[in-house]
């Protein structure tokens, strides 16, 4: 595989890089000769002269697999003063590409027009900067043996392998920045030449480009620190929507298109990653956008994604059914974000709920949340399918209004005393305690057939949100958890989950009531998630840390 690999890169700050046409005149040179000296300079990213750098005088169009046989004869070595000269060129259009291979630096200098008159020709300085990397996507290619992609007027190519046709794209590397308008690829067998940009693609120092992504101007890379020094998780988790806020200290929303559609991600390989945005509010410069990640690492910081944006032409792709996806655990996901009912499901099951008495709009935790006074609001979605004998994760985010009151935030049940139709639910007691309850069959709280979690810690503030989730594990209460901003919470019960059976319920999921109507919620509500499907500690704490308003995950670079 002739793929050039990425050297070691060294620290270069800044960026002097000038382009454009630039035939410059020497007084006294002027000849009715057809060959002409181009001479220039090199400089590091300080401005001082780099000695020692290679050389090289590009046709505009070269291709470095099938070489221009003069291009070879335009090489030289910047001296001491890291200047240049390159003599006997003929009349045309160049690129000049100098670097270090070994220090992962290299400048380009394009547009570069040779007249054919005698004289001598003064190029642009040459300012090093690290090199970065072009993803190909390979989409509608069949790539054959003897296939290849360059880039016009460098020497960055890369031969198509076996396991890049497999894998769809292949990987440019120490590739200069800058603003390239065409990337080819060549069908050996016909010699048959195909640009792959449909704009053009610009490469920032040190960046990692897609193909893909060429018309988008801008991109920013976001680092998932899971170390102690950020999220600290320490394993692995699997199929998390990760929470990207936007704010003026983040982002420049007017560089953005209406409604953020022309956002996208991609993982650090440039796969495109599915995504949903809750909210786009470019006036405010507020934005809350859901990733979907299939791995976040523990304990690296290291792992990145790539933010894209800044296209005119494109549609949006925000997806909420991907992000929040029911093969991987979610049932119902409610962002609780409407300013009237529906409140609308993420999850492509799309048990909507109904908006029942005075529940309003306010701002949430994440976006905006639902207010429920107690006087009979809530939220009643129908038709959502009972546990039975799975394991059950709840999760929202809370804010009190009033204290020393039980009061449901979720429930798919009566409420009461227990019964084979009870169902479950999760509340705060009038202590402020967070519980949860499920139930098989009639008794009382604490018998065989029943279940009660409760928190040591209670909540009595009406200041704060506060994240809570609870874990019902059927395989034993060492296993089943109440959380509390990501602290486990949970209480030893004299009850035992493994002697419930099967939990199911006629009533209807309510948000902010139980399904009798009882015990209201009085204060708001956001973001209550129920999976089918027991969730680690480490999610729970990822969702947190992720979530908090001063997220300890993403690293903006």
């Amino acid at each position: 595989m002739n793929i050039i690999r990425k050297s070691l890169l060294l620290p270069i700050a800044a960026i002097l890089l000038r382009c454009g046409s630039n035939a410059i005149s020497v007084p006294g040179g002027e000849g009715n000769g057809s060959e002409t000296t181009a001479r220039g300079i090199i400089v590091d990213s300080t401005g001082a002269p780099a000695a020692g750098i290679a050389v090289q005088l590009l046709p505009a169009a070269y291709n470095p697999v099938a070489h221009d046989t003069l291009a070879t004869q335009w090489r030289t070595v910047s001296d001491s003063r890291g200047e240049y000269r390159l003599d006997k060129v003929t009349a045309g259009t160049y690129a000049l590409e100098a670097g270090s291979a070994s220090a992962g630096v290299k400048t380009l200098v394009k547009g570069i027009e040779i007249s054919g008159k005698k004289i001598e020709v003064a190029v642009d300085t040459g300012s090093l900067h690290k090199t970065g990397t072009v993803i190909v996507r390979l989409a509608g290619m069949i790539p054959r043996g003897g296939d290849y992609v360059y880039l016009p007027g460098t020497n960055s190519f890369a031969f198509i392998s076996a396991l890049d046709s497999t894998a769809g794209k292949t990987v440019l590397s120490d590739v200069p920045s800058g603003t390239f308008t065409d990337l080819i690829y060549v069908a050996a067998a016909d010699s048959q030449n195909t640009d792959l940009l449909g704009d053009t693609l610009t490469l920032q120092p040190g960046d990692t480009l897609e193909s893909e992504y060429a018309a988008w101007k801008f991109s920013r890379r976001l680092v998932l620190n899971t170390t102690a020094s950020g999220a600290d998780i320490q394993g692995n988790v699997h199929d998390f929507p990760i929470l990207v806020r936007l704010n003026d200290a983040t982002f420049d929303f007017t560089q953005a298109q209406i409604g953020g559609r022309d956002v996208r991600f991609t993982k650090s390989d440039g796969m495109p990653l599915d995504c949903e945005i809750e909210r786009w509010d470019a006036a405010g410069r507020l934005a809350e956008i859901w990733v979907r990640i299939d791995t976040v690492f523990g304990n690296d910081s290291m792992q990145s994604i790539t933010m894209y944006w800044g296209n005119t032409s494109t549609a949006g792709s925000s997806n909420s059914m991907m992000v929040f996806d029911t093969t991987v655990g979610f049932l119902c996901v409610w962002h609780l974000g409407e300013r009237i009912g529906p409140i609308f499901d993420a999850t492509i099951n799309g048990f909507a709920g109904t908006v029942i008495g005075n529940q309003k709009q306010v701002t949430g935790h994440i976006g905006f949340g639902q207010y429920f006074s107690d006087s009979g609001d809530y939220t009643e979605i129908m038709n959502v399918p009972d546990p039975d004998t799975s394991g059950v994760t709840v999760c929202a985010w809370i804010k009190l209004s009033a204290i020393k009151k039980r009061q449901t935030i979720i429930s798919k049940s009566r409420g009461g005393l227990p019964s084979s139709s009870y169902g479950w639910l999760v509340t705060l007691d009038e202590n402020g305690a967070l519980q949860a309850f499920a139930s098989s069959d009639t008794g009382v709280w604490g018998n065989s057939h029943t279940f009660v979690l409760t928190s040591k810690t209670v909540i009595t503030d009406t200041t704060t949100w506060h994240h809570v989730a609870a874990i019902i594990n059927r395989t034993g209460n060492k296993n089943c958890h109440l959380f509390i901003d990501a602290a486990d919470v949970t209480v030893a019960t004299a009850a035992e989950i493994t002697t419930v059976g099967s939990i199911t319920s006629t009533f209807p999921v309510k948000i902010g009531s139980e399904g009798g109507g009882g015990y209201p919620w009085n204060g708001s509500l956001d973001e209550c998630s129920v999976s089918y499907k027991v969730r680690s500690t480490d999610w729970v704490r990822l969702c947190y840390m992720n979530q908090r308003l001063d997220d300890k995950l993403i690293v903006f670079k």
